[in-house]
């Protein structure tokens, strides 16, 4: 009894210390992971594109300039004004940031704010 107990902590012990990368192989996971790159927007042509929501992340939107300021467009008409920080990262409104990711040849847009998280895959440029 007393040697089958002590199996069973043992068990326990390197079940706890196990911890998996989580997903660490997904391509389509809906948060920045240790191998993504984040790229710094610089200027407009960096992000103005068509986006696809991953898993997680808000509908499909579109970036684009519009009489010098940059936009974002939901399909529904919605419209946010968005400008590139010093520090290379958007701002969306007041409300939510975002950031350009490199992973593996796919380029994504990391939205975060207080009610939305997740990624957008740039699948065509304009």
């Amino acid at each position: 009894m007393r040697y089958s107990g002590l199996l069973l902590l043992a068990a326990l012990a390197l079940g706890c210390a196990h911890r998996p990368k989580a997903n660490a192989q997904d391509a389509n996971h809906a948060m920045a992971q240790a191998g993504d790159e984040v790229m710094p927007v610089r200027e407009a042509r960096d992000v103005v594109g068509h986006y696809r929501g991953l898993f997680g992340a808000p509908e499909a939107m579109t970036i684009r300039e519009d009489a010098g300021a940059l936009v974002m467009e939901y399909p529904l008409g919605a419209r946010h004004p968005v400008t590139i920080r010093d520090d290379g990262t958007l701002a969306v409104t007041s409300t939510f940031g975002a950031r350009l990711l490199r992973r593996g040849a796919r380029t994504l847009l990391e939205v975060r704010g207080c009610y939305i998280a997740g990624l957008l895959e740039r699948v065509d440029r304009l």
